[in-house]
């Protein structure tokens, strides 16, 4: 695969990851099991730093805010960095997965600093 274009690089980036998954099926179960372990574990760790952070008030309402914001720009950034054309799906999924573990490791740090 060439690169002609600064949109070609994603492309290039992936395509070695889209011929392992349709190399066979094993491969891409392993792929998206792999994505689905990570958004769980993103998930958990949010719940459980939601929880030690504490109830919403004045305090945790702009922590959580921020942590969203986090989200939401890294979940832009992907969007600009993953391909388009093939595994649409499994990579929407890991983007979702990637801003929660962002906004994770937000929320870890600031109940660090508050402890």
């Amino acid at each position: 695969m060439k690169i002609h274009s600064l949109s070609d690089i994603p492309a290039w980036l992936f395509y070695p990851l889209k011929t392992w998954t349709d190399s066979s099926y094993n491969h891409y179960n392993l792929f998206l099991s792999l994505v689905m372990i990570e958004v769980l574990f993103a998930l958990g760790a949010w719940l459980y730093l939601y929880k030690k952070i504490g109830k919403s008030d004045e305090r945790t309402d702009r922590i959580y805010l921020r942590a969203t914001w986090l989200c939401f720009v890294v979940v832009i950034v992907c969007e600009s960095i993953f391909p388009t054309e093939y595994l649409l799906k499994q990579f929407e999924v890991l983007k979702y997965g990637i801003g929660m573990l962002a906004a994770d490791i937000y929320l870890f740090v600031i109940y660090r600093k508050s402890n």
